[in-house]
């Protein structure tokens, strides 16, 4: 389930300001209308903790998957054609040898 940021401010403002325990927390957001169990006031905490932020860390998400190869074939078709769709791309890609969707290059 994805928090709102003022739900995790909350949550911070709750266990810091006012002490209480995450079941506390999560007790008095379920009376204002927030579903949150007290794991999630949890993890939201520690993150508080461990970072000093509710926001999002940079660098997290998924990895980078495209290979030197392909990603030397792409920019070699982007140079050719700049009009190329990721579509086409995969279709070039996927006609050297490697399998892979769209979603990859997009």
């Amino acid at each position: 389930m994805v928090l709102s940021a003022y739900c995790k401010q909350r949550i911070v403002q709750l266990y810091f300001e006012r002490r209480l325990s995450y079941a506390n927390v999560a007790k008095i957001l379920a009376a204002e209308g927030y579903i949150v169990s007290k794991q999630t006031a949890w993890a939201v905490i520690r993150k508080y903790k461990m970072h000093g932020t509710l926001s999002r860390l940079p660098g997290r998400g998924c990895r980078f998957n495209l290979t030197p190869d392909i990603w030397a074939i792409i920019e070699e078709q982007m140079r050719m054609d700049d009009e190329t769709t990721a579509t086409q791309l995969v279709k070039i890609v996927n006609a050297v040898g490697y399998n892979f969707s769209e979603s990859t290059i997009v």
